[in-house]
């Protein structure tokens, strides 16, 4: 850079006269130092080789856009617009403490803490607990054991992708609980659609299904957000109760109601809230449109293309159903997972990437450590295969090194394999139709 700092720089001229046509101009250089102060040197306004740019509303970027591409991409409705409710995910601000892969180990934590015999420097130094002061850690303590209801707030959060593990959610221990969209998840059956706000830097549009509460980052590296979009929203009944939703309760859509009388006198009758769910989650998984429209996608909400015809409607909804069934592993098409795992020995992960994620595209195995175990039939497409900011088998991998792995866990991860392959196969089938919405748009929703 020109100047001792990694980010990049940029140098701006703003001219301010009247009767100056407006224009927004503009150039980029890159290469080394010396390479930037000789162009600077050498160069001024008027020897210097400007693109002209067009803003746009809403942002008005200052940067080189296919405007025709991008007024296309705008009729398409946003997805905020379609599923209004939504907020980013939890935040604990200490995971190792309330998440667990084990409810028993989980409680046993959450036990101690509630133990008036155990000293607050123990548990400090035990758990590596992260807390404000002595003061927040006597309190928070004293609040969980006169606590009740302990037990009921031990439930099921989507951690990574594929990955659901305990947690303890409880406000005195969850920095960030997001209870008045999260509860809608607690309160009987739903389903949740996870995006972002941007792409993933790696250029992977982040889209995931849950039937579970999310982390912040569920599908979203340290850099970005995961934000969660339930399905059906549930009533309220008693507000000075975080669980008081357990009780249950008639459920609405989470459906913008212009919208989905517009979607309605389209198509001549009101499709259900999960098929719209299904086509919008289709459509996300389209290869064309992620590369397409990346442009766009890099800077807010996706929005989303609804074809005119009712039939390409259902047909797309019928894949995104079944997406959704592989990604919340409950396919009947993982019944007989394409892969297996194989070798007698301890099925402890390795501690190392080499030790517990070496993977053989060769062999089309990866092996979870130096005693030669291995998961078998991983084709490389889906070893490499990314679910927003991570590389999903890496990823789960990773999260369990040093553990011994359940059976249950040699069974989800082997599903896993089958879902990303299943997923691939049916991405394809979905590019396959996604023109066919591009050439009749639905219009005014």
């Amino acid at each position: 850079n020109v100047f001792a700092i990694m980010q990049g720089v940029c140098i701006v001229l703003l001219i301010k006269k009247n009767g100056l046509k407006k224009r927004v101009l503009r150039a980029d250089l890159y290469g080394k130092r010396d390479v930037k102060y000789d162009w600077l040197l050498n160069h001024d306004k008027n020897n210097t080789n400007w693109v002209e740019l067009k803003p746009q509303p809403e942002f008005y970027l200052f940067n080189e856009r296919d405007y025709e591409l991008e007024k296309k991409y705008n009729i398409f409705s946003k997805i905020t617009k379609i599923f209004p409710v939504n907020s980013v995910g939890i935040v604990t601000s200490r995971d190792k403490f309330v998440i667990d892969f084990d409810k028993k180990r989980l409680k046993r934590r959450i036990d101690e803490f509630r133990d008036p015999k155990l000293t607050d420097e123990w548990l400090k130094r035990t758990y590596e607990l992260n807390m404000n002061g002595e003061k927040d850690l006597k309190k928070i303590r004293e609040i969980l054991y006169k606590n009740d209801l302990a037990d009921i707030k031990y439930i099921k959060v989507l951690y990574r992708p594929f990955d659901i593990r305990w947690l303890y959610y409880h406000p005195q221990l969850v920095e960030r609980t997001r209870s008045e969209i999260m509860r809608h998840m607690m309160a009987g059956e739903n389903l949740g659609l996870l995006t972002s706000r941007q792409m993933d830097k790696s250029g992977n549009r982040t889209v995931f299904i849950s039937n579970n509460i999310v982390d912040a980052h569920a599908i979203t590296s340290a850099v970005s957000i995961s934000y969660l979009f339930p399905l059906y929203l549930y009533p309220d009944t008693d507000k000075s109760d975080l669980f008081s939703m357990f009780e249950g309760g008639e459920r609405v859509p989470n459906i913008d109601k212009g919208f989905y009388k517009s979607l309605t006198a389209a198509y001549g009758t009101k499709p259900s809230p999960e098929e719209i769910l299904h086509y919008v989650y289709a459509i996300m998984y389209s290869n064309i449109y992620r590369k397409k429209y990346a442009q766009f996608l890099k800077t807010d909400f996706p929005r989303i293309p609804f074809a005119k015809d009712r039939a390409l409607f259902v047909k797309l909804g019928e894949l995104g159903r079944e997406l959704t069934a592989l990604h919340l592993l409950t396919s009947n098409k993982l019944n007989r997972p394409i892969s297996k795992f194989f070798g007698e020995g301890s099925c402890r992960l390795g501690k190392t990437k080499k030790e517990c994620r070496n993977y053989k595209p060769e062999e089309m195995r990866v092996y979870i450590n130096t005693e030669m175990q291995y998961f078998d039939g991983i084709e490389p497409e889906v070893w490499w295969y990314r679910v927003g900011g991570y590389q999903v088998l890496d990823k789960w991998l990773d999260s369990h090194k040093e553990r011994v792995l359940t059976l249950d866990e040699t069974k989800t991860f082997s599903m896993i394999v089958t879902a990303l392959s299943e997923t691939i196969q049916l991405q394809k089938e979905i590019d396959a139709i996604f023109p066919r919405v591009e050439e009749d748009l639905l219009q005014g929703l």
